[in-house]
């Protein structure tokens, strides 16, 4: 029997990966809500995290804003953006 297909039963899976430090394997299962329910907006800021804590702001960006555009009013996903976009701005020495 494999795993399920119902993307809230991936997104706790997700959540508990995470939460156990095992963020390589939350974000594949992340991912894989994503692929099953993709207007999932804490999915995509779950995903974003992850992304951002290993350095790949620019994937982490678009996350925040597709968690944004699911969801406008997300205040957890738009912190994580601005927290994202001055951290590029601080690698080019550009303003966000």
């Amino acid at each position: 029997m494999g795993l399920s297909k119902n993307p809230d039963v991936r997104y706790n899976l997700a959540l508990a990966l995470d939460r156990a430090g095992r963020k390589d394997e939350a974000a594949v299962q992340y991912g894989v809500v994503l692929e099953l329910n993709w207007d999932d907006a804490a999915a995509h800021n779950a995903l974003g995290q992850i992304l951002a804590e290993q350095s790949r702001l620019a994937e982490a960006a678009t996350h925040y804003r597709n968690a944004l555009q699911i969801q406008a009013n997300f205040p957890e996903a738009r912190a994580n953006l601005q927290a994202v976009l001055e951290q590029q701005a601080n690698a080019t020495g550009k303003a966000p």
